[in-house]
């Protein structure tokens, strides 16, 4: 493939002698400018809201590390969706004062719920650790059945050793 060789344009030197296209341009450039500001970016730090900051262990010890992270609102409905680090940390601001609660789940079985309570002066406090272990109901299913087939299997292993009584 042949390489292409640019092209010179010309470029138009705007003067003083061409004071109107001058003006229409900068107005252009004034109506555009705004929307084009929109696709910028800035952050600010927020010196009234105070972050929670949890952290969230296994029983052994061990962090719930990327752990998804729910921040329930006085409702229920989900104010905050965030994953906790490698050591099972997460920061969430809850704002307006009022009872939330904070909802760490695996989704292996391990779900942890922290009731969280903001006063109006930004206070926070929480609750007692609350630590829960729900099961799959399959699973448990699975282990009934489990149960009930060693149990039976061991039933008729003692029946069949016991000697028969006249």
């Amino acid at each position: 493939m042949a390489a292409r060789t640019p092209v010179p344009v010309p470029l138009r030197v705007l003067s003083a002698a061409a004071p109107l296209p001058a003006l229409g341009l900068a107005l252009g450039l004034a109506l555009v400018a705004p929307p084009l500001a929109a696709h910028g970016a800035s952050g600010e730090r927020l010196p009234a809201a105070a972050p929670v900051c949890l952290q969230f262990r296994y029983g052994v010890g061990e962090p719930m590390a990327q752990t998804e992270l729910l921040l329930l609102d006085a409702s229920g409905g989900v104010a905050q969706r965030l994953q906790t680090d490698a050591l099972g940390r997460a920061c969430v601001l809850a704002d307006p004062p009022g009872p939330w609660r904070a909802v760490a789940d695996d989704g292996l079985g391990h779900r942890v719920e922290l009731p969280l309570s903001v006063s109006p002066e930004g206070v926070v406090g929480t609750g007692a650790t609350a630590r829960a272990v729900s099961l799959p109901p399959r699973l448990l299913l699975g282990l009934l059945l489990a149960s009930l087939v060693a149990n039976a299997w061991l039933w008729w292993r003692q029946r069949r050793a016991a000697p028969a009584t006249p």
